[in-house]
């Protein structure tokens, strides 16, 4: 993702603090394969009308940059969905729902111009768009040049074309097609405010069966990867809340690889969860006994070296898994680095790697540009540890939404996206969201 992508939006002070604490101990590119591994170029991709959205914008910059207007894929897509947003607010009342974002920052505005909501401080900071930047180009919705993964590269593909005609050809507000309906609001035109145009952009308005088979079909498509995510998709739709999960029964539907792939990333994703543990353990330390430094001798603080202990038994337990599927080897490196029989070095060589919230001089622990005093911030205790910030890409995939289904372990959270979007697919994810059955019918 590019840089211009990262930086849309970035107004709110609560944005800075969180890029300034990014700490991904040199292993977010490790992390970030193993998620492939689980479902390839998935990314955040979670409900249909996210992809829709994203292209939507895409083909509508492209029409009205070839008429003479100057405007990116992202500004016009973050505009788009702000759109979106907006105009379902206003028509369910205000009422949240995971789909919709900016909620605080759409309510009051009525300035629905695509002037106005192109704008940096229109829209939030996080746009569903940024969830989808890796699927877009994976499913062959988009193409770019060189395969580089930077929105304003990309262009719609044929499929996308079609994608986009199956989501919206029903739809003709002001006697329009919604993309040419768009590219006008776009030009100042005041055309948007249409039941049409909510019904076709609304993230909580059903996507047409249709686009919804088309999305299936290119969740197939790309070979061996496409394969993997078709059963994939076929496992998730077949569980349920009952659904006994043990990494120690591996599902019939998957392939033994896959599975294998699966564990060795849950077993992974342990080991670097106790290594943040545990330095949040060193922050908390520092900032309860107001110390200048932590000196790492041959004593730890009795909690740091609980903390110590659980990372040395994760990282052993990926070494005897015995499987690391990531080829460059930085899985077990970090795992070794946990692994050193004096718990001094290990937290040596997690500072190392931090070197932004926590450094080392010496044989001395110190807080880094990124440190934050715990007990002095407004209402915390001094045994609340900080924000996790631990990978951009990851953080901007995940939802956080509930599946009720009782993963293993530490599964890769796309399997949860997964699962969520074969029921959108379906039809069922409002009832899901809604608290109904979470098992498409």
């Amino acid at each position: 993702m590019g840089d211009a992508t990262m930086q849309w939006g970035l107004l709110g002070p609560d944005f800075l603090p969180a890029q300034r604490r990014l700490r991904t101990l040199g292993v977010g590119s490790t992390v970030r394969l193993f998620n492939e591994l689980a479902v390839p170029g998935l990314g955040g991709l979670w409900f249909g009308k996210q992809a829709l959205l994203a292209i939507l914008g895409i083909f509508i910059a492209q029409e009205a940059m070839r008429r003479g207007k100057q405007v990116s894929n992202i500004e016009a897509s973050n505009a788009l969905e702000a759109l979106a947003c907006a105009l379902s607010f206003e028509h369910t009342n205000w009422r949240q729902d995971e789909r919709l974002r900016g909620r605080i920052k759409l309510n009051g505005r009525r300035d629905h111009s695509f002037s106005a909501l192109r704008k940096r401080s229109a829209y939030v900071v996080q746009p569903m768009r940024m969830r989808v930047v890796q699927p877009l180009l994976a499913l062959g919705l988009v193409t770019s040049d060189g395969g580089s993964q930077r929105f304003n590269n990309y262009r719609c593909a044929q499929p996308g074309l079609d994608f986009i005609e199956t989501a919206c050809g029903a739809f003709r507000p002001n006697k329009r097609s919604i993309a040419d309906n768009l590219v006008r609001w776009m030009n100042g035109d005041d055309c948007v405010s249409t039941p049409p145009t909510r019904q076709a952009l609304s993230p909580i308005e059903p996507l047409a069966q249709s686009a919804c088979k088309i999305l299936r079909e290119r969740m197939a498509t790309g070979g061996a990867v496409g394969e993997r995510r078709r059963i994939a998709m076929q496992w998730v739709g077949s569980l349920s809340k009952d659904t006994k999960l043990s990494w120690s029964l591996p599902p019939a539907e998957l392939a033994s690889e896959h599975w294998r792939d699966l564990h060795a990333g849950g077993i992974f994703f342990r080991a670097r969860d106790a290594a943040l543990d545990m330095l949040e353990a060193v922050e908390a330390h520092l900032s309860q006994m107001k110390m200048r430094g932590l000196e790492l001798g041959p004593t730890l603080p009795e909690r740091i070296g609980q903390a110590v202990s659980t990372l040395r038994a994760a990282a052993q337990a990926y070494v005897d898994f015995g499987h690391d599927p990531i080829a460059d080897g930085s899985a077990t490196a970090f795992c070794r680095d946990c692994l050193f029989s004096d718990p001094a070095e290990t937290l040596r060589a997690l500072v190392r790697r931090d070197g932004r919230v926590l450094r080392l001089v010496g044989d001395l622990v110190l807080p880094g540009a990124a440190f934050r005093d715990v007990v002095d911030s407004p209402g915390a205790s001094a045994d609340e540890a900080p924000s996790r910030i631990i990978d951009g890409s990851e953080n901007t995939e995940e939802t956080g939404i509930t599946t009720e289904i009782a993963w293993p372990e530490n599964m890769s959270f796309r399997m949860a996206n997964l699962f969520l979007l074969n029921l959108d697919l379906n039809g069922g994810l409002s009832a899901h969201l809604d608290g109904g059955s979470n098992v498409a019918q």
